[in-house]
């Protein structure tokens, strides 16, 4: 197994560990597999947006959050894969969700807020991304870059 990780790697081919997205919600994993599968954050991005234009104010922030996405394929390329850097579940029906992307010249991280009423599907309510891991992840989360 240890072999085949290598020449993976070597071959420059996207890994995606199962056990990174077992405990995701399906929104969040067909929306970073999306991004993987395209080179681009603009179907994740859509995806998780999507029940936003249903909420009065909130179609200008859509159509910003999914414009950035050609930020972070200028700035950074195609994006080749993703790790989980952490689910905080805050409640049963709140989740932070935040993800790093991995890029041919660089990380985008990723920060997500997943809501849900009783059993109902997961939303998206906030996708907030920057090249500074400071400006999306909590300390608490991960020990700043610039203390």
């Amino acid at each position: 197994m240890r072999t085949l990780l290598v020449l993976v790697v070597l071959a420059g081919i996207p890994v995606r560990l199962h056990a990174q997205t077992d405990s995701l919600p399906p929104i969040i994993v067909a929306g970073l597999r999306s991004a993987v599968d395209s080179g681009n954050c603009r179907p994740a991005f859509e995806r998780w947006t999507s029940n936003w234009t249903m909420q009065p104010g909130r179609e200008a922030s859509v159509t910003e959050t999914v414009a950035s996405c050609g930020v972070i394929a200028e700035r950074l390329g195609a994006i080749r894969g993703y790790d989980v850097i952490k689910v905080l579940r805050i409640t049963p029906h709140v989740w932070r969700v935040y993800v790093l992307l991995v890029c041919e010249r660089g990380p985008a991280y990723l920060g997500l807020v997943l809501y849900r009423a009783n059993e109902a599907d997961w939303k998206v309510t906030t996708v907030n991304w920057n090249t500074d891991p400071d400006r999306v992840i909590p300390a608490s989360v991960l020990p700043p870059q610039r203390p």
